[in-house]
């Protein structure tokens, strides 16, 4: 057998394994933006709720300048937008990065947007 051809058949396969990892680092990626899209639409209306109650509104305030912080953060994945996923990006700033580094990026903003829901909930349970 030429080693030339089974070096490049090797290579080959590397490269798909390489690619099927990048694939689902990229879907991984779009589930948690997905899944923070969803958990945002909650937090949208806890907090409008919040800012209804005769409640600490410096305490809201926070929580909502925290909120809008992390939604103009956020960052779609290319190529996994969702037709249910309608919250405008057209603000956000076009960043190229790699599988791993989008997926890094998608699980720090949905930590973020986690840590306001215990705040949320503690405000809640004051009234």
């Amino acid at each position: 057998m030429n080693w030339k051809a089974t070096i490049l058949g090797m290579s080959l396969i590397a490269m798909a394994c390489s690619t099927s990892k990048e694939n689902e680092m990229w879907k991984e990626a779009a589930v948690l933006h997905h899944m923070s899209y969803l958990i945002s639409k909650e937090i949208e209306i806890d907090l409008a709720e919040l800012k209804r109650m005769n409640l600490l509104q410096d305490s809201v305030q926070a929580i909502a300048a925290d909120f809008e912080t992390w939604r103009s953060n956020q960052v779609e994945v290319p190529g996994y937008e969702l037709s249910e996923h309608t919250h405008d990006h057209s603000s956000h700033a076009a960043v190229e990065l790699t599988a791993q580094q989008m997926l890094e990026l998608q699980k720090a903003l949905q930590y973020q947007l986690q840590s306001i829901r215990p705040r949320i909930k503690n405000l809640k349970n004051r009234r």
